[in-house]
């Protein structure tokens, strides 16, 4: 005889513009040959770059094939998570958790198996498939500040995934000239920021920005996930600065 019970998850996207909603379809099954009595599951989401709970309040909506869920309970991580109890599964038996995320800000969406009420940890031969994770991403354009007469090319419109070419021109007269620095964020391997730079004589500059090299870490609140300084040095030590913020997805 064997206990296993395990959870997947499946996100209808896996980013929106603020204020969108993206739907998840939880799924508990008891893998085992005996029946799972008193089954609780967790869904939460979790938001800065160290995952802790609670991303503005995102189930609007919330529903489950047996059992219910309820917002708010005591034994929850947080305020705004789903405790699921489910009842007794059979072998072989499924539960389907659909709930509807309200996206304010980047967060990942975890469904976990709880333990029994009174009891520290979920009593389970198999531990891989108790908790699934998927993050879900803030889609917004990138966020220019700084001088207008740096006219930037190449900008993505959205949040942003893979590699691309920014083109920066100076329209000030004089530019000696321009530098740009990418700041990736920090590396989780040696906790130093990722950064990249190139500089070129006169008032126009390319640079490959290597945005896939960025670590996919969620947002704290309205922080950028990174950011590209551009500069144009004018005669006499005066220097233009342009600063774009990207959200990664």
């Amino acid at each position: 005889m064997s206990n296993d019970v395990g959870v997947s998850q499946t996100l209808s996207a896996s980013k929106s513009k603020p204020g969108g909603t993206v739907n998840v379809t939880a799924t508990v099954t008891n893998h085992g040959s005996q029946d799972a009595p008193q089954v609780y599951v967790e869904l939460a989401t979790l938001k800065g770059k160290i995952l802790v709970f609670g991303a503005n309040d995102p189930y609007t909506a919330f529903s489950s094939t047996q059992g219910k869920c309820t917002e708010n309970t005591e034994r929850a991580s947080a305020t705004t998570a789903l405790e699921c109890s489910l009842g007794t599964l059979a072998p072989g038996q499924s539960v389907q958790i659909k709930a509807a995320i309200r996206v304010n800000e980047s967060a990942v969406q975890q469904t976990a198996l709880l333990p029994p009420p009174g009891e520290n940890e979920y009593q389970d031969s198999v531990k891989s498939n108790d908790i699934a994770s998927d993050p879900i991403f803030l889609n917004v354009p990138p966020q220019v500040t700084g001088s207008k007469k740096v006219k930037l090319k190449g900008l993505p419109k959205s949040c942003v995934a893979g590699d691309f070419t920014l083109t920066a021109t100076s329209k000030a007269a004089g530019t000696k000239k321009m530098k740009i620095k990418a700041d990736l964020g920090f590396s989780t391997t040696n906790g130093r920021h990722l950064l990249f730079s190139k500089q070129a004589n006169g008032s126009k500059i390319k640079m490959r920005i290597p945005a896939s090299k960025a670590e996919t870490q969620i947002d704290e609140g309205n922080f950028p996930s990174y950011s590209v300084l551009i500069k144009a040095k004018l005669g006499g030590g005066h220097v233009l600065q342009t600063t774009v913020h990207f959200k990664r997805c």
